[in-house]
């Protein structure tokens, strides 16, 4: 019961990064972001465990 709601909360927690990750791409592409700022985020989403 209790892997199956971390296995729950952490498709969540994908699924909102990957959401952040497409917002700040178009924030990039519009010019908003610089690039050091993107590559942060590059590194927070590469290191979120996939399950």
């Amino acid at each position: 019961m209790r892997d199956t709601a971390v296995l729950g909360l952490s498709k969540s927690n994908i699924t909102v990064l990957k959401e952040q990750l497409r917002v700040t791409r178009h924030r990039q592409d519009l010019g908003e972001l610089s690039v050091i700022a993107s590559a942060a985020l590059a590194v927070i989403t590469v290191s979120a465990p996939i399950c």
